[in-house]
């Protein structure tokens, strides 16, 4: 078993790439999320994979209207654990519906060993003002 240590995922920023379509607060797509991420000492097996998965959605427990993902360029792993302090952005792309004032964006930071995703960190969760 790996151990992570994440010291972590933070703050969530969203910047809008276009200027809100209109002023009842829908968002064009797509979806730019700056998304902060800060581990430390995490054992990174060769092969692995470091990713930020961003999703939104109507509301906080609704299902996902679209998810994207973005690998974190963590570099080579010495002595098999990599440390990250930088800012990734992850593109959320969709069509119909346009994202609205209100609607949820959730992040995590997780780990892809031998095909197997494993979230570390906590979640980040921002509602679109």
């Amino acid at each position: 078993m790996f151990f992570f240590r994440a010291l972590s995922v933070v703050w969530l920023g969203v910047m809008i790439a276009a200027a809100p379509a209109s002023a009842a607060g829908t968002y064009a797509w797509p979806l730019q999320v700056s998304q902060p991420v800060t581990v430390s000492n995490l054992a990174f097996p060769a092969q692995s994979q470091l990713v930020v998965v961003c999703g939104i959605a109507a509301s906080p427990n609704a299902a996902s209207i679209t998810q994207a993902t973005t690998v974190v360029p963590v570099g080579a792993a010495t002595n098999g654990v990599v440390s990250y302090n930088g800012t990734v952005v992850v593109s959320l792309a969709g069509t119909n519906p346009a994202p609205q004032a209100g609607y949820a964006v959730n992040c995590l930071l997780r780990i892809k060993i031998n095909g197997q995703f494993t979230t570390i960190g906590s979640q980040s969760a921002y509602t679109l003002p």
